[in-house]
């Protein structure tokens, strides 16, 4: 993409007075040309506007034509008297497309959302507010610390008294007193032994008065007292010691509020050693540090090599000479056929001489902290044959073909491969053998040009038995600007699905072509998307069409004047989108959080398709729920077509924001009692102890208990022993399998904190595979299910058997799902398609499904036109108790097309194998063959009768169970993964505490902040398509460890239709790419507060770094590889003392390019750097031309010589840090 800049100076006339105005102007051109266009029009270029004050400062960004009729979007800044900016002011509209700065932009942001019009917004529902900004209140000391933070909308404005109540988010900066009686941990490392440090937990007391810092955030929902707090107390090292919370846990059965605690304990090298999480008793004891705590291990290298969680044995690390890690275990066996002892092993790893993934493995062998010891010494010395290299013909390595040596450890006969990866060419088996020009683009590829640097090729195996070496091939071509033009993959069937894309010069695709045969001799099926976009780059409308059959419209998307999404047509042939099924709309609060998907109070749309379903959510202002301040949520609405009943589901939080109580309210009916109500208490790990719920009856004088459920756990740990109904009843949780309840424990567990058995659902034994996904369930009765998948991860045929009934086969193939060899349904980002087989002369008919989804992804009515009336009907509605048990006995209907696809039936359970559209909860798939009823997500399955996972979550929360369902709070976070939560509302994907960080990044955005957000992610994706309210920075690091910083486009506010059109993609399509998108290894949130979140600022780093800023326990064995722990220093790349003593120039020119001056390197890396600091003011001294744009080529130099530093330091063992590279640079 071409971007210009020009920096000039220019007299400009605004609001009709003379105002001179620095200014930058950002041309982005969207289309191709060889010279400037002076006035571009809105769909050959983003154009943006900042101008600046005497000071250099900016006061006011301009969007040039990117309202949704083509106005300009303007960000109104001011400061105090103290410089800063207190205020942060939402955009607003402006009444023209001048690009001129506007003098009056700040009654004009109060006016435009005090009195918000149709004809000004473009959006009906508009929220109006006073106070469109947010503001910070500072500390009255030198430090001009944040002590309050508030947000836009009348019920977070900042109080005129430092002393009034308010929905503020509050900070406090203190020392501890001795009243805080905060536990001195010592972790002690003594003489290595084993090939690691042995280390002893010491309790030595407290720590004495003010010598540790003490931080207080209280949220938007504090009020008085210790709930809604989070206290962080941290040593003058700037560790973390405690986080401390405050609510509602059960202790020895007894419900008491109190402080939770979580210590970190550092042994004396700084390395994390133990985590003591809120359940643990702090005794040091075997038994409390092996069931409770988190426990690392070190060598003399400062490497994490051993490490424990809560509920799994012990894991080990092995690293080479280079220190990459090469091999993870225990690891149980891939494949099916492998059974105890010769199920375990390694997960290995090995590169190529980039540093690449070559392929990754699994060995069979004995796995304890001796052998890891053995095989480490001897990794330890070997210096020559660490890379794989690539050759030209194939080498075989135990029956799988590839073309990389096989000289790095381990080889042998016990190694088999798992996945290749190819780089740079097409030199592998199975690549393409020409290169075709693809929908009129050139592939980037001849003998001059090759993709250098880009992944180009990957087999993965297809997990069957040891001796089974069959995979799925797969490859990428991509154009001149290395975006991918053809995807194709072969699966294990023998046939392939191939994929094409149409970029425009911009990158936006314009249409994919798929093809897809289910076996190599099967006949192709074509499917073609369409994509269409605004002049500002939304997209507008999505169609979908299948062979020769008529193109359907999945979404016309329509906008508000600042990008909102609010609304959207669906379904039908009529591609104007004036005779849709149903026309969706959207409605938002001030603060952006997603308020209302069509209309509860009326389904009826007049001159538009009555409403199949709506939905409400209230944060602030319940009826009947507990009031949310911080974006949580209080209350639920619903209403939908088959009945055209409200009903409201109305939720209760303790002081740490954990969901305690839903209760079912119909409030338009009488004295409705809580029909399908759900409460629970948890204990201080947040495991459930007690479960209360009601069903089966949707009635207004009756209400039934389902379910009294007592948890009962095996001694100090999160593994629950045992669950016991006191009712008695079937419905809801089924206790104990045989119909009669023994005191005998109804779960066992195996080596990695899996479930192995459960009395409850009649399962004597699940076997599971590398990625302790189940690979067979066994039940009593002899019936089985078995799973078939491939090496990284991905579900590909389910077989269940229960003898008389015929044998059940689902194949998962590429978002085509099958049954018993018949194409059954294809995915879309709106619902599926589904297909009934030709028979005879009657061909094959294709009919598309629609899908409601709620807030958190979950389906929430399915709807289509019956062929044989044409009329809108509804083919299922699902409601859900918080937790995911579907509501029962109302609105049970259930229609199917019949087996010609040519009319709508009632549901035939009896009929053979009906399909069963089971994507639910979280969008994933419910599993109840054999009642089994586990909700089947990537990483885990889930089980909602009892809230729990079956396994240990892969992404580490120090704080909680590893096997809590959604933090305790389903009712505001869904997980779709297993791994951890995701907001569906902001339509952004993240994992771990990046999901945490992700919506208060969003939020600070919202709240009007400039913001910068740090994302670990193998798949970088188009943020600027999510929200861009200021300018935003957004930090990318791949799964080569690689970076880049992505300036978004600027104060554009697109983020529910990129939601509706990618994110939703990835749902519908099960998940399927999941672990590829993990980036395969899992990260540990980071142990310490971001306070300076709060105000949506977070730090700026650019270059292209070669490390991962992980912390110290962030070692997860997945797919083979595994991260190597790091220590992050803030390093200024102009340092301080060098731009204090610098002249005015470039002062002011490092100003501008403050947010790029920052990098976080390793700390025994950065060290004290005299000789950096005096090669950088060499460097500045010698500039001929200071200037904004100099300054940034400077930084951008420096950050390119301190990786070139790193890599020394790394090539020396970390013999020479950053001050060592830079005294030989100074002494040449």
């Amino acid at each position: 993409m071409k971007k210009i800049s020009f920096i000039t100076m220019l007299l400009m006339a605004a609001m009709g007075q003379a105002q001179q105005k620095s200014h930058i102007k950002t041309t982005i051109y969207k289309t191709e040309t060889s010279v400037s266009i002076a006035e571009p029009s809105v769909s050959q270029a983003i154009q943006n506007y900042s101008y600046f004050d005497r000071l250099g400062r900016p006061v006011q960004h301009r969007a040039h034509m990117q309202s949704d009729t083509g106005k300009d979007i303007v960000t109104h800044i001011e400061y105090d008297a103290s410089g800063r900016q207190s205020k942060g002011f939402l955009p607003y509209v402006s009444s023209s497309a001048t690009k001129q700065y506007d003098a009056n932009a700040a009654a004009e942001v109060l006016s435009f959302y005090a009195s918000p019009t149709l004809a000004r917004t473009g959006n009906p529902d508009f929220e109006a507010t006073a106070n469109p900004y947010s503001e910070k209140q500072f500390e009255a000391s030198p430090f001009g610390r944040v002590s309050k933070q508030a947000s836009p909308g009348s019920r977070w404005l900042l109080p005129p008294s430092p002393a009034g109540s308010d929905h503020t988010v509050r900070m406090e900066y203190l020392t501890n007193a001795t009243a805080d009686q905060i536990r001195l941990y010592r972790a002690v490392a003594g003489t290595p032994s084993g090939g690691y440090y042995p280390i002893t937990l010491m309790h030595d007391g407290f720590y004495g008065e003010g010598t540790l810092y003490k931080y207080l955030m209280k949220d938007e929902n504090w009020t008085a007292g210790n709930a809604n707090t989070v206290q962080e107390y941290k040593n003058k090292k700037g560790q973390v010691i405690l986080k401390r919370k405050y609510g509602m846990s059960s202790v020895n059965g007894v419900p008491a509020e109190g402080w939770h605690d979580t210590y970190y304990v550092y042994d004396q090298f700084g390395n994390l050693a133990y985590v003591l999480p809120p359940m643990s008793d702090g005794s040091g004891s075997a038994a409390d540090l092996d069931g409770l705590c988190y426990q690392y291990r070190y060598d003399g290298r400062n490497r994490l090599v051993e490490k424990k969680e809560p509920g799994k044995d012990w894991e080990f690390i092995i690293y080479d000479n280079l220190g990459r890690p090469v091999a993870t275990g225990p690891a149980y066996s891939p494949f099916s056929d492998s059974v105890e002892p010769n199920n375990i092993g390694w997960l290995f790893t090995k590169y190529d001489v980039h540093g690449r993934i070559a392929y990754t493995g699994w060995m069979q062998a004995s796995v304890s902290s001796a052998d890891r010891h053995t095989l480490q010494t001897a990794r330890d010395t070997q210096t020559a044959n660490l890379n794989e290299n690539k050759t030209v013909t194939d080498s075989n390595v135990n029956g799988v073909a590839i073309r990389y040596s096989n000289q790095a450890w381990p080889t042998g006969p016990t190694c088999h491969i798992l996945s290749v990866n190819y780089y740079d060419d097409y030199n592998f088996p199975g690549a393409p053998a020409s290169f075709p020009d693809i929908e009129g683009q050139p592939v980037h590829y001849n003998l001059s040009v090759k993709p250098k640097g880009l992944p180009t090729g990957s087999w993965i195996r297809v997990l069957e038995t040891v001796a089974a070496t069959g995979g799925e091939t797969g490859y990428i071509l991509y154009d001149y600007k290395a975006r991918p033009i053809r995807t194709w993959s072969s699966n294990y069937l023998g046939g392939y699905t191939q994929q094409d894309a149409k970029f425009d010069f911009s990158g936006k695709t314009l249409y994919t072509t798929l093809e897809h045969r289910k076996t190599a001799t099967g006949s192709p099926l074509a499917v073609r998307e369409d994509y269409t976009y605004s002049g500002q780059g939304r997209l507008l409308t999505h169609t979908h069409k299948i062979g020769s059959r008529p193109t359907e419209l999945l979404a016309m998307n329509g906008y508000d004047e600042m990008g909102q999404l609010v609304s959207k047509r669906t379904g039908g042939t009529d591609l104007t989108g004036n005779t849709p099924l149903q026309k969706i709309d959207y409605s938002y609060t001030v603060r952006g959080w997603l308020k209302e998907i069509n209309k509860v109070a009326s389904l009826a749309q007049p001159g538009e398709p009555a409403d199949l379903f709506a939905y409400k959510i209230v944060y602030d202002s319940p009826e009947a729920g507990q009031a949310q301040f911080n974006g949580n949520i209080s209350e639920t609405y619903w209403r939908t077509a088959n009945d055209n009943i409200l009903r409201r589901h109305a939720y209760q939080f303790d002081g740490m924001g954990r969901l305690t109580s839903t209760s079912y309210h119909k409030p338009e009916s009488v004295s409705a009692p809580d029909s399908y109500k759900e409460s629970q208490e948890y204990d201080k790990n947040g495991n459930i102890r007690k479960l209360q719920r009601y069903g089966e009856f949707d009635d207004v004088v009756t209400a039934m208990m389902i379910d009294d459920l007592v948890y009962a756990y095996q001694p100090n740990t999160n593994r629950i022993a045992k669950v016991t109904d006191l009712t008695g009843k079937p419905a809801g949780f089924r206790d104990d399998s045989d119909g009669f309840n023994d005191n005998a424990d109804d779960y066992t567990y195996d080596i990695n904190g899996n479930i192995k058995s459960d009395q409850n659902k009649n399962i004597d034994r699940i076997a599971y595979n590398h990625l302790n996904q189940p690979i067979k369930i066994i039940f009593s009765t002899g019936a089985t299910i078995e799973y078939l998948y491939n090496a990284a991860g991905e579900k590909l045929r389910k077989v269940v058997t229960e003898s008389p009934r015929p044998v059940k086969v689902v194949e998962y193939l590429d978002g085509f799902d099958y049954v018993n060899g018949t194409l059954e349904a294809i995915a879309t980002t709106e619902g599926y398609v589904k297909c009934s087989p030709a028979g005879g002369a009657r061909p094959a008919t294709f009919n598309y499904v629609y899908n409601y989804h709620d807030h958190l992804g979950n389906v929430r009515l399915s709807y289509t036109r019956d062929p044989a009336t044409g009329e809108v009907a509804i083919m299922q509605e699902n409601n859900y108790y918080s937790l995911g048990l579907s509501h029962r006995n109302y609105n049970m209907t259930k229609r199917m097309y019949d087996r010609e696809g040519t009319e709508l039936i009632e549901f035939c359970p009896t009929c053979p194998i009906p399909y069963v559209y089971n994507y639910g909860f979280n969008g994933q798939e419910f599993q109840e063959e054999l009642g089994l009823n586990l909700y089947d997500m990537p990483s885990r399955d889930y089980d909602p009768a009892i809230g729990r996972w079956t396994g240990i979550d892969p992404v580490v929360h120090h704080e909680r169970s590893p096997y809590n369902g959604h933090d305790n709070n389903p009712a505001y976070w869904s997980d779709p993964s297993g791994a951890d939560v995701y907001n569906w509302g902001w339509g952004v994907e993240a994992d771990g505490e990046e999901a945490k960080d992700i919506y208060k990044f969003i939020n600070a955005l919202l709240s009007g902040n400039s913001a910068q957000l740090k994302i670990k992610k193998s798949k970088i994706h188009d943020f600027t398509h999510v929200i861009t309210l200021q300018q935003v920075t957004i930090e990318i690091i791949d799964n080569n460890y690689n970076s880049a910083s992505y300036l978004a486009q600027d104060w554009v506010y697109r983020k529910s239709g990129y939601y509706e059109y990618h994110f939703k993609e990835l749902r519908e399509k099960r998940w399927t790419d999941f672990q590829r998108t993990m980036d395969y290894m899992g990260t540990v949130p980071g142990i310490g507060e971001p306070f300076d979140a709060i105000s949506g600022i977070m730090s700026a780093i650019d270059g292209d770094w070669t490390g991962v800023a992980l912390s110290t326990a962030a070692i997860m064995p997945i797919g083979g590889q595994v991260a190597t722990a790091i220590k992050i220093q803030r390093h200024h790349i102009i340092p301080k003392a060098v731009y204090k003593n610098a002249d005015k120039a470039v002062r002011e020119a490092l100003e501008l390019n403050g947010g790029f001056n920052l990098k976080k390197i390793p700390a025994p890396f950065h060290g004290n750097h005299p000789q950096y600091s005096e090669y950088v003011t060499r460097r500045l001294n010698n500039l001929e031309d200071v200037s904004p744009g100099s300054i940034r080529a400077l930084q951008k130099e420096l950050s390119g010589m301190i990786n070139k530093a790193y890599d020394n330091y790394k090539a020396t063992n970390g013999q020479e840090n950053l001050n060592d590279y830079f005294r030989k640079l100074n002494s040449n």
